[in-house]
């Protein structure tokens, strides 16, 4: 019950314990980059479950996709080049050395 709960207080985010929020901005003025956000999400959960990174190497392969990509002129007014976009990122982060 809501009405049972005292007074909920919400704490701004914290920039060092959720490091990729810092990219919230860059996603929503460029919402073309969550197809590369969610591929590279992918490859990171891949390589975590065939334990070939930490966990924090989450951070590192996405952070790297989103800052490399945000750079990158692109198109994406099909499906064929959603669909393309998301295998080069895939192919690109899969082969990522152990992080």
């Amino acid at each position: 019950d809501l009405y049972a709960l005292s007074a909920i207080k919400f704490e701004p985010i914290s920039m060092e314990r959720y490091t990729l929020w810092r990219y919230k901005d860059l996603l929503l003025e460029n919402p073309k980059l969550g197809v590369v956000l969610n591929a590279s999400n992918e490859v990171a959960m891949e390589k975590f479950l065939n334990q070939e990174i930490a966990f924090g190497g989450f951070i590192q392969i996405i952070s790297q996709a989103l800052e490399l990509y945000a750079k990158k002129s692109f198109k994406l007014s099909s499906l064929d080049e959603v669909l393309a976009l998301d295998k080069e990122v895939r192919e690109r982060f899969g082969s990522v050395a152990r992080v």
